[in-house]
């Protein structure tokens, strides 16, 4: 606790009997997993032990006030004020909160946080670590809860205003997600998204690091949010626990070899693989892979689990010998790998999310149907065309139902064959960009410095790479391998701010290509007009929401779907990952881009192969449902913008479920189904956001946030009392007011 915070205010005492002394007691002193305020008499003298009564306040008013005996020296020194101990304030510290929390320029919202101190100055203040950043909340029991580990972890209030869900409401939300969590009253539940979907709450990215607390140094620590609700979910009890689950004694102590234990299984099913077809890596699929590079593992200098890299190298578990089975037996555990693919994991993970829409459930079961038939492990490679062994055992692996001919029939003669950049996309899937350089890039002194604004954001640009490492998308080398490497040019990072009031919390890394000028990776970078980019912006939307109003009259609806880190979908050819490299001197890494960087001047161009063929298989598709009115039974309209694909549909019959299903499923044959963003795919909407405005359907209106409003405002009033601006200010101003002008 903080060592300048005086607690020893007590009142003087009034007689000459001797007065109660209250103190402020460590965990276990008075039989408490956490701090606690106890009543005693310090007058004694000679005495080592005293009876300490503990206060029923703060987090403990629910308990009976019991005696404990203590040592002296855990409660000499440690007294504080009658007002003090009677609010219980200091009873919060260690705990995992539900708060009120006001940010600028909003209403107050509810923030999950854990209390790490606090200072009473007669109202009393919390000091709580959010994650990324802390903040003092003034002591207020009816804008404050306190959370059990699991509930903590969904967070199923995070980001509502105060001003929409009230305190009991909050705490009724919380109360049925616990429920849940337990089996109070139904069925115990470890699948956070079903859980929040039933609660009316947004999902959570298990992949998140959020704070908890460690009693024993007082200070935080973070810890993944998928290891905390196992940990919850299976610790402690006779719960089955997963194979792929692995605790450790406490919350504290996630397990670091996750990773490497999974790539184990992924590369001992390969060689599997291969045994069984004899012709690994002869089938191409339609989700491009990484380049063979990015299979480098465990190199000195990597990021480790944490954010901090010593430079220790980690020498991976060796793979377990693999036997193999008579070559008449071998073709089911072929089949077990493929039926257990990730894509295929993942249809079956987003067949729970709509357990109660069952023609949802049979548009996913028949897309599971098609990964099991005639396609190669994990991906819809008949779209490119696969390579066949002659052999007849091979080919007893490819024999498709009616059912699977009738949909490779489909996709592939009627849809695929008539895309117009089908045959760039399928180069870009099969040997990665390839960009043509102007001249020979000219070798480089050292690596430049990054950007201030990288600098000042080093938590998130690591945060970043790790994410990005993880995924296959960075390599990271130790930066005394630099001089030894050819082929290399780097370029700083800098960092963006996704909120101008968040930095540097809440920033997306950028890599700036375009420095130093005239000799920069963009500047050397040769045009490419091969590819045509088109967006559908706002007009576009607007005349087909009047057009479908016209022929179905309030029946327009409105949702978005999203690709998740469209860019790194796209694969850099080998020859090429170098010239998108860049450094963090202050862990001692280089690191190499093997996707399109953001920041690049053609990776929006090369990523509209992959957006345009999503678009175009979507607009392939129509209902299929028997009954569907035949004048809603037209292929669905697709409206794209860059990864947003935004879907205008008439609520006929099942077209808007099949429209959600076939925009999936378009998603899914192009990139995988990771490319999906759950988080930013909508429900059907009259009223909502679409490419960043706010659509009002039975209004017949469209106009601009008001935060937007305001910022363009904020941007137009520096500019005009400023002597001087940036060219960044500059940037920003005509963005927001080409924003202003779109409405």
């Amino acid at each position: 606790m903080s060592a300048s915070r005086d607690r020893r205010s007590s009142p003087e005492p009034s007689s000459s009997t001797s007065p109660a002394s209250y103190v402020y007691c460590k965990p276990t002193v008075l039989q408490t997993d956490g701090y606690a305020y106890g009543k005693t008499n310090l007058e004694g003298a000679g005495e080592d032990s005293v009876s300490v009564t503990r206060v029923a306040s703060g987090r403990w008013a629910e308990l009976p006030e019991i005696v404990c005996p203590c040592l002296r020296r855990d409660v000499q020194g440690r007294t504080v004020e009658a007002e003090e101990a009677a609010s219980g304030i200091g009873t919060y510290v260690g705990s995992y909160v539900c708060v009120a929390r006001l940010h600028p320029g909003s209403a107050k919202v509810w923030s999950y946080g854990v209390v790490t101190d606090y200072t009473w100055n007669g109202r009393g203040l919390l000091h709580v670590c959010f994650g990324a950043d802390s903040s003092s909340i003034e002591f207020n029991t009816s804008e404050l809860q306190v959370l059990p580990l699991p509930v903590y972890a969904l967070r199923p209030c995070a980001g509502v205003p105060v001003l929409t869900l009230m305190g009991a409401e909050m705490r009724s939300r919380h109360g049925a997600v616990l429920d849940h969590c337990n089996g109070t009253g139904c069925r115990a539940s470890r699948n956070s998204a079903s859980i929040l979907r039933k609660v009316g709450a947004a999902p959570v990215d298990e992949t998140t690091m959020i704070p908890v607390f460690d009693f024993s140094r007082c200070c935080v620590q973070s810890t993944s949010l998928k290891y905390v609700l196992d940990f919850s979910y299976y610790h402690g009890n006779s719960r089955r626990r997963p194979q792929s689950v692995i605790l450790d004694a406490t919350i504290l102590d996630e397990p670091q070899r996750a990773t490497a234990t999974a790539t184990q299984v992924q590369e001992t099913l390969g060689v599997v693989e291969e045994e069984v077809t004899g012709q690994a890596a002869a089938q191409t699929t339609l989700a491009p892979c990484t380049p063979s590079a990015a299979r480098t593992e465990f190199l000195p200098g990597q990021l480790s689990d944490s954010d901090d890299s010593d430079g220790e190298e980690t020498d991976p578990a060796p793979l377990q010998e693999v036997t193999l089975l008579p070559s008449a037996e071998r073709k089911r555990p072929l089949e077990v790998a493929m039926t257990d693919s990730g894509e295929t994991a993942s249809l079956k993970l987003l067949k729970r999310s709509y357990s109660d829409n069952p023609s949802m459930l049979r548009s996913i079961d028949q897309l599971i149907a098609l990964r099991a038939s005639t396609v190669s492990a994990g991906a819809v490679s008949d779209v490119i065309g696969p390579t066949i062994s002659s052999s007849g055992k091979s080919k007893q692996q490819f024999q498709p139902s009616v059912l699977q001919r009738s949909i490779h029939r489909h996709l592939v003669t009627g849809t695929w064959s008539t895309y117009k950049y089908r045959k760039e996309w399928e180069t870009i899937v099969q040997n990665g960009v390839q960009p043509v350089w102007k001249s020979d890039f000219r070798s480089q002194s050292g690596p430049p410095s990054n950007h201030a604004s990288a600098k000042a954001s080093l938590n998130s640009l690591i945060e970043q790479i790790r994410k990005g490492q993880d995924a296959g998308h960075y390599i990271v080398l130790d930066l005394d391998l630099l001089p030894h490497l050819e082929g290399i040019t780097c370029s700083p990072f800098g960092a963006v701010a996704k909120d101008p009031a968040s930095m540097p919390a809440k920033v997306r890394a950028i890599h700036d290509l375009s420095y130093p000028e005239e000799t920069s990776v963009n500047d050397n970078t040769a045009d490419d007009t091969s590819i045509t980019v088109q967006y559908d912006g706002p007009p576009a939307l607007a005349q087909r929401i009047l057009h479908v109003e016209e022929e179905f009259p309030d029946k327009t609806m409105v949702m978005s779907g999203d690709v998740s880190s469209a860019f790194k979908h796209i694969p850099i050819h080998a020859d090429h990952v170098g010239r998108f490299a860049g450094t963090v001197q202050e862990l001692g890494i280089l690191v190499i881009d093997l996707s399109c960087p953001f920041g690049w001047k053609l990776s929006p161009q090369h990523y509209w192969t992959a957006g345009a063929a999503i678009s175009h298989v979507y607009a392939s598709s129509a209902p299929k449902w028997p009954l569907q009115p035949v004048q809603a039974a037209q292929p669905f309209d697709a409206k794209t913008w860059c990864d947003d694909h935004n879907l205008i549909e008439p609520d006929i019959g099942t077209r808007l479920t099949e429209a959600n299903v076939a925009l999936r499923s378009a998603i899914i044959n192009v990139l995988g189904p990771e490319a999906i963003n759950e988080e930013k795919f909508t429900p059907w909407f009259k009223q909502g956001k679409a490419l960043g405005l706010l659509w009002d359907i039975p209004h017949a209106s469209l106009a601009m946030p008001k935060e937007k409003l305001e910022k363009a405002l904020s941007r137009v009033n520096s500019m005009l009392i400023s002597r001087t601006t940036s060219t960044t200010q500059l940037n920003q101003l005509l963005g927001s007011l080409r924003h202003v002008v779109t409405c």
